[in-house]
């Protein structure tokens, strides 16, 4: 039987070198590897290398995509340009009917990787391309130490654990994991919404704790003093060297001199939810949305009527007109007559339409598809 397995990978802090891609070509035939990128299909068949290991050794994403149900993104991190400890809080994992889906973070040698797995359902298909476009700037969001995406990705394996009735009642909510600006999404965060099916329930109501922070840029080379010589000439060197990332290397340094020399007061307190409080939220927030909706569909409703009202003339025309035409378009001409119903209803001149339709009913009686398919739409008996 085939099947679709779709594997992305891509390096974004450099180019490959010459053996780097040659050992990636001498994979399979399938793909050549360019400077950034490779890319690996199976309808038959399967990828033989060990997909989080090859992320390890050669990349800084992966995406792993299949109709068996399989949807996995890969991030790898050198170790300075991320908090691995902070991260960690968001490390979560539940089993379900199809496998396992979690949220690993692991450190191993110069890298941090973070490795998201979902399972579903089997035979659903979706394309692999464009995805990891739609992904990578992740990436550089968790560098930068916007921690949305994990967040969204710990709440729906939470919400699943409490789905499966496998999350204990006494269960506690760490505020600290809510990240900040959560009410703001970008293309990214949509785009993993999307990739992974994430419901959005829990969410919604974690959106109502998330505070609204604007980040200031901090002035670095006004700190550079905060560097020793020692520690100057050895950013020097490695920049003659051509280390990669190194600017954001010295900015994370920076970043965390200034924390050593900041005076906090010491508590080791921290704030929790209880679940019943958050499912409070939660129906808040279902309530919330649910009256948004309704607007929405209230106004788009009010304005479909009143374009209607103006073209009402047009309307009727077409009606005839599909009706009569050579190849006939019974599914138009009643489209529109649900249309003109509608704005009846709207106007609440329901009679006047009820006689304009037994006289259409009565013109074209021996039409026999067309009286019943207004029958199977409602509109006549």
């Amino acid at each position: 039987m085939s099947g679709y397995q779709y594997y992305e990978f891509q390096i974004i802090d450099r180019p490959f070198t010459d053996k780097e891609r040659s050992e990636i070509n001498s994979w399979s035939s399938r793909a050549t590897a360019d400077s950034h990128k490779v890319v690996f299909l199976y309808n038959y068949g399967d990828f033989k290398q060990n997909v989080e290991q090859v992320v390890w050794d050669y990349f800084d994403i992966g995406l792993y995509i299949s109709n068996y149900g399989s949807r996995r993104l890969l991030l790898r991190f050198p170790k300075e340009l991320v908090d691995y400890q902070h991260l960690r809080i968001y490390c979560m994992a539940n089993m379900h009917d199809y496998g396992e889906n979690e949220l690993r973070i692991l450190q191993r040698g110069a890298y941090v990787l973070i490795d998201i797995c979902f399972q579903e359902e089997p035979g659903y298909w979706v394309e692999g391309e464009g995805w990891l476009s739609e992904l990578i700037a992740l990436r550089k969001d968790i560098i930068q130490g916007d921690y949305r995406s994990l967040f969204m990705v710990w709440i729906h394996l939470i919400q699943q654990e409490y789905l499966a009735d496998e999350l204990e009642d006494d269960f506690e909510m760490p505020l600290r994991l809510i990240p900040p600006n959560l009410k703001l999404r970008n293309q990214s965060l949509d785009s993993l919404i999307e990739f992974l099916s994430l419901e959005e329930d829990w969410l919604a109501a974690a959106v109502e704790l998330s505070k609204d922070e604007s980040k200031q840029e901090l002035d670095y080379v006004a700190h550079l003093n905060l560097l020793s010589s020692e520690q100057k000439d050895d950013y020097l060197k490695r920049l003659i060297e051509g280390e990669v990332n190194l600017g954001l290397k010295l900015k994370k340094e920076l970043e965390k001199e200034l924390k050593t020399k900041e005076v906090k007061t010491i508590d080791e307190s921290e704030d929790y939810l209880s679940l019943e409080d958050f499912l409070d939220l939660v129906e808040q927030a279902a309530a919330k949305q649910a009256k948004a909706e309704a607007l929405e569909k209230a106004r788009l409703h009010e304005q479909k009527m009143q374009k209607i009202q103006k073209e009402k003339g047009h309307v009727e025309f077409m009606v005839e007109r599909n009706i009569l035409k050579n190849n006939a378009d019974y599914e138009a001409a009643t489209n529109l007559l649900i249309d003109l119903r509608d704005l009846a209803i709207y106007e609440q001149k329901e009679e006047a339409f009820q006689v304009y339709l037994n006289e259409l009913k009565e013109h074209h009686k021996r039409k026999k598809k067309l009286i019943g398919m207004l029958k199977d739409k409602g509109l006549i008996v």
